[in-house]
């Protein structure tokens, strides 16, 4: 595929392309994909399918199949993406954060993935589960690989793209599985959107969603995970596929506080965000209704929400977020972490949600779709919200949260764990230190609304 040229719809550009092109798009079919809108999923799914036949005849192998990266069990890169660490070796990419062996956090790959299966919709608000994930482990990965993964007009062109991609692939039909609700869009607008791709002959095949929405419509089933069914999944479905519920937990409902203080920290400069967890308070704006109680249920480990949130959520935002040059560490937005401590990767009762600077940074030029259909400068200032609701509720229950009471948001720095090796793990000290100074991360202001 590398021997192709550029202009092959079946070379490795040109599929890269097709992901985003540098410059002004030379093709119909380049600057595809979307990114920060309800499309993201369907689109990559289709992408990952028509790449992996474009391998099948390539190799002459009809049962090659796209394999993916299980992060949430082994966080380290696989070794042959690494190794050995030569220009002979086509999976081997140079600049990578993550080749020195470093693992990523379990605080993306476990902790954000189970904030982003806890919610019941899939489109809720830019808070739902496809926007969740996106925005973390998605794009956290992504940042936290660096090097050409790190941006998205590059990231195509790294071969870990496409294991990361199948794996995220994976969580949505992971997330289908564990039911109480979950179910895929049905809205029609949603369903006949089209997408065009090249397939292995190079001709361009267009389909609609509802044609591509299914991994069991392609003939592809991961082998930990069954197909989805079609239908809503109820949870005896969900005890006969073999899973394990854990006893039901009541969440309190939201009282209306006695103290109607709206509150919001509003610094008078920037604050920068390095390598320290900063941790302030503020005090959440006055509930105006009540939320009703939820349970709770725990599939295979996984906080599971038994029920949608009735409205109003609360929400904490961090605003006006800026950075010079996508880091290679991301944020974790922790709540009430016992003073004295430290947040740490398991204290996911306690995290709301990830700072993701992924794409961030990207200049889009005029063509494609979704976010890349129209030119717009880069988004190097933006505020980011994260649904609290059910954070606070598991909190409230331990007498962590009190309503009308000043909540401590800690931000806390999401950092790879180094190689064992001493002198590697020195030059990835330096290495994530050099990153975050050169990003130069500040946020004016953090908000809790009950109200959102």
């Amino acid at each position: 595929m590398k021997e192709l040229p550029a202009t092959n719809p079946r070379s490795w550009t040109f599929q890269a392309n097709m992901h985003y092109m540098q410059g002004t798009p030379t093709n119909s079919l380049f600057n595809q994909c979307h990114h920060g809108d309800r499309l993201f999923l369907a689109w990559h799914r289709g992408f990952l399918y028509y790449f992996e036949r474009i391998l099948r005849s390539m190799s002459g192998d009809p049962s090659l199949m796209l394999p993916y990266w299980d992060w949430t069990n082994f966080k380290a890169l696989p070794e042959p993406f690494r190794s050995p660490a030569e220009s002979t070796n086509p999976l081997f990419q140079d600049g990578r954060a993550i080749n020195d062996g470093s693992e990523l956090s379990e605080a993306i790959v476990l902790d954000a993935l189970r904030t982003a299966l806890d919610q019941p919709g899939f489109d809720d608000s830019d808070i739902g589960f496809s926007s969740s994930l996106e925005g973390s482990p998605h794009g956290t990965v992504h940042t936290a690989i660096g090097g050409i993964m790190g941006s998205v007009p590059t990231a195509a062109n790294d071969p870990i793209f496409w294991l990361h991609h199948c794996n995220i692939d994976r969580m949505w039909d992971y997330w289908l599985n564990l039911g109480n609700g979950r179910v895929n869009l049905s809205d029609p607008a949603y369903l006949d959107t089209t997408f065009s791709y090249a397939n292995e002959e190079g001709a361009t095949v267009t389909h609609r969603i509802r044609d591509i929405l299914d991994s069991r419509g392609l003939g592809y089933r991961y082998d930990s995970v069954p197909n989805p069914p079609s239908s809503k999944l109820t949870l005896a479905m969900v005890t006969a596929a073999g899973a394990t519920l854990a006893p039901v937990t009541a969440m309190h409902a939201m009282e209306e506080p006695k103290v109607a203080a709206v509150g919001a920290n509003e610094p008078s400069a920037p604050k920068p965000l390095g390598l320290k967890t900063e941790t302030l308070k503020v005090t959440p704006a006055p509930v105006r209704a009540r939320v009703r109680a939820q349970a709770v249920r725990s599939i295979d480990g996984i906080p599971v929400a038994a029920a949608p949130i009735a409205p109003p959520r609360t929400l904490v935002t961090v605003n006006d977020i800026e950075f010079d040059k996508v880091p290679e560490i991301s944020y974790g937005i922790y709540l009430n972490v016992p003073e004295g401590t430290e947040p740490s990767d398991a204290m996911v009762d306690h995290l709301v949600g990830m700072i993701n600077f992924f794409g961030r940074d990207t200049v889009h030029p005029a063509g494609g779709h979704g976010v890349m259909a129209q030119a717009r400068p880069s988004t190097k200032r933006f505020s980011q919200s994260f649904d609290a609701t059910r954070v606070i509720g598991r909190l409230r229950a331990k007498g962590l949260y009190k309503d009308g009471e000043p909540a401590r948001i800690s931000l806390r720095p999401i950092v790879s764990k180094p190689p064992a090796d001493p002198n590697a793990a020195e030059a990835a000290k330096r290495r994530v230190e050099v990153s975050v100074k050169e990003a130069n991360v500040r946020y004016g202001s953090v908000k809790i609304d009950p109200n959102g």
